[in-house]
């Protein structure tokens, strides 16, 4: 049984935070379908509207989200979800997803739609962000890559 926690990012664990990776690549800033958490650390630390949230199974660090009120487009927005190479494929992105929703929900003032972005071409991700209960808008951000955008109402 999975025991997803959200924990905010501190020096306790900020390295470990950084190494995350959601391919077994080297690094890189951006990867093919995320940025990496040091870039979305340091948008968050320039656009404070932007949470981060390291994501624990139990005690086991598995990955990282950020989320918040999107200033261009005024609306709550799951910005960024990655889960460890190490631990895809097991559910993990899914349960993450429900626990990064009910969080939203619980500590955001009139949260009451969240909005996500994705490549069309990735999907799993899509596949978890549809059983977690986001729906296909319509709406496309153009951009360096075209993305398809989703919505959760609560």
């Amino acid at each position: 049984m999975k025991k997803i926690i959200l924990r905010d990012v501190t020096m306790d664990n900020l390295i470990d935070v950084i190494r995350l990776k959601s391919e077994d690549k080297e690094f890189a800033l951006f990867e093919k379908w995320v940025a990496s958490n040091v870039f979305s650390l340091a948008q968050a630390k320039v656009q404070p509207d932007w949470v981060t949230k390291a994501i624990y199974d139990g005690t086991q660090l598995i990955g990282f989200t950020m989320f918040g009120l999107e200033n261009e487009r005024n609306r709550f927005e799951l910005c960024r979800i990655m889960i460890d190479y190490k631990y895809q494929g097991k559910g993990y992105g899914t349960a993450a997803v429900k626990e990064i929703i009910s969080e939203m929900i619980q500590t955001l003032p009139y949260c009451d739609e969240i909005y996500l972005s994705v490549i069309p071409s990735n999907l799993a991700a899509i596949h978890v962000y549809t059983k977690a209960g986001f729906t296909k808008t319509g709406e496309i951000i153009k951009g360096f890559v075209d993305e398809d955008v989703y919505c959760f109402k609560v």
